[in-house]
């Protein structure tokens, strides 16, 4: 299924909220709106406007933006920051909200559908300059960029930045150190919490100046500005880094600073007195809230709660309602009117183990997704809505150059019987030995017979599957006690490819596997043999 984020309860905020923070608060602030941020302030990038309203109408733009200034915005979230320090982070609503507090070498476009999902220089003057054949990559930070505290930004402190949180691992352990896997180190820099001179530092990065920064990478790799998006690229001044404690006195470089932070409880965001608009000409960063309160560790239901009573202007994740708000909101439309059930970037899926036999056969995987009925997989995942549409694609359509396509199409998606037994026919072909094989059958003990013996046949596709019966633990006949061993007669087995042989014990019933007893019922033992040994033709019956 192409998973959809739950309903969203409550107002679309515009402007990507949890990117850029960039949209008021509910009129139910406690807040004034009328009080206006303390820092520079910018507007919407043009062309984000847009006048589409109703159910789902942001999932392909912004709704209702605005130019108004001030309030506070209040946000919710289920889970906590790892760490709010960029360099010391992996959680993924941690990597959208960054952008308000600081700012990456790249960073993605604040744009609607596919154009959001490419990147723009933000700290960089533009994208990374390539030579060498793809192995360095050049980059100049824009002039004029200051942290909180009216230091100016250099690239020294961009360097330093990704040192620590991909070489400084043994400190931060957090966030991912993709650059160490593409980036030349002929030193072994053991980073700068084992290594303390300042000189010292990755070979394969250089700062020749204030505003370049270079990177010699050990092979080509194309998609290098979007490496440079990721968070750890926030420059960090050497002189204030404080290890895994730097999160309490962060130097911010975005439109926002944080002011105060507990975990477990709540962040507070007021903006940054040293921001300045103009080295933000893609809008990235745009100013709106007087402040901004996140409180984390909410229980779902909480969430919701806030969400319709206006007390919250946006869960900051998005997982959305839950299925009591879901059956709120679809039944209002009022407050379906100002919701969206958007895809989530990702599906859910079973799996068909292709090491496995038969299933290392084509045809015989292929029987299978023509005779499932894919609707009743969306059911019981929660239908269309909490569940998310059929997918027909391995990607969601969320992924740039995502192309509609359906190679196993069926009516409505139930399924197809005609194409499932041929596949099925060419599988058993391929795989006879797959299509012998005992079921599990529960009966009643007083209808058990030695005699018992049935084949099941599948409506659908017509496999035939033949029952294999074991011998019974109880012996037949009521009041009978069961000698401790019984000589018997086995007879090989049918197939060369198992190692099962049929056994007739005298007095004795048969008992087949059940899942209610979860193991085979004893089965004859089997004489210790060599190699060169022929099987032996007698065994005897098991002591309980």
């Amino acid at each position: 299924m192409n998973r959809h984020s739950k309903l969203l309860g409550g107002v679309a905020l515009a402007a990507s909220v949890a990117l850029a923070a960039s949209a008021c608060s509910s009129s139910k602030s406690k807040s004034s709106p009328s009080t206006k941020p303390t820092g520079n302030v910018t507007t919407l990038p043009s062309g984000a406007n847009s006048s589409a309203e109703g159910f789902n109408a942001a999932v392909n733009g912004f709704v209702r933006p605005t130019d108004k200034q001030g309030g506070t915005m209040t946000l919710v979230n289920r889970s906590d920051w790892d760490s709010p320090d960029t360099g010391n982070q992996y959680d993924a609503f941690a990597w959208a909200f960054d952008g308000n507090y600081a700012r990456s070498m790249m960073a993605y476009a604040q744009k609607p559908g596919v154009e959001g999902t490419k990147v723009v220089p933000d700290l960089a003057q533009a994208a990374g300059v390539v030579s060498d054949g793809g192995l360095t990559w050049t980059y100049k930070i824009k002039t004029g960029v200051k942290y909180s505290d009216g230091t100016v930004v250099k690239a020294a402190d961009v360097k330093y930045a990704i040192e620590r949180s991909n070489w400084g691992q043994d400190v931060l352990q957090n966030g991912p150190n993709y650059f160490t896997n593409f980036v030349k180190d002929d030193t072994k820099y053991q980073g700068p919490y084992k290594d303390t001179n300042p000189a010292d530092g990755v070979s394969g990065i250089q700062t020749p100046d204030d505003s370049t920064i270079v990177f010699h990478l050990k092979q080509p790799f194309a998609d290098f500005d979007y490496l440079m998006a990721i968070p750890g690229s926030a420059p960090v001044p050497r002189s204030a880094d404080k290890g895994a404690e730097y999160f309490k006195s962060y130097l911010a470089t975005g439109q926002y600073k944080i002011d105060s932070y507990k975990p477990g409880v709540e962040m507070d965001l007021s903006p940054n007195p040293s921001f300045d608009p103009s080295t933000d000409p893609d809008k990235l960063h745009v100013l709106r809230a007087s402040k901004i309160v996140v409180k984390v560790k909410q229980d779902k239901s909480t969430i919701d709660d806030q969400l319709f009573n206006g007390s919250a202007d946006g869960d900051l994740t998005g997982v959305g309602v839950q299925a009591a708000g879901q059956a709120k909101v679809m039944g209002d439309p009022k407050l379906k009117a100002d919701a969206d059930s958007a895809y989530a970037n990702s599906e859910s899926y079973f799996a068909i183990n292709g090491t496995m036999k038969p299933f290392d056969n084509l045809d015989c995987r292929q029987a299978v997704e023509w005779i499932t009925d894919k609707n009743t997989m969306q059911t019981q995942l929660g239908g269309p809505i909490a569940g998310g549409d059929i997918a027909t694609t391995a990607q969601p359509p969320t992924v740039p150059g995502w192309v509609k396509e359906d190679q196993y199409a069926t009516t409505d998606h139930k399924g197809d019987a005609t194409k499932a037994k041929a596949s099925l026919a060419k599988c058993q072909s391929a795989e006879p030995d797959q299509f012998n094989f005992f079921f599990k059958q529960k009966t009643p003990r007083s209808t058990r017979s030695p005699s018992t013996s049935t084949t099941r046949t599948s409506r659908a596709t017509g496999s035939t599957r033949r029952p294999t019966r074991w011998p019974s633990a109880s012996p037949s006949g009521a009041g009978t006690s069961r000698p401790a061993t019984a000589t018997c007669t086995a007879s090989s087995p049918a197939a060369p490819s198992t190692n099962r042989a049929t056994t007739s014990c005298p007095g004795w019933t048969t008992r087949p596997w059940t899942r209610a007893s979860k193991r085979l019922w004893p089965r004859p033992t089997r004489p210790s043999v060599t190699p060169t040994t022929p099987r032996s033709t007698t065994r005897s019956c098991p002591t309980r």
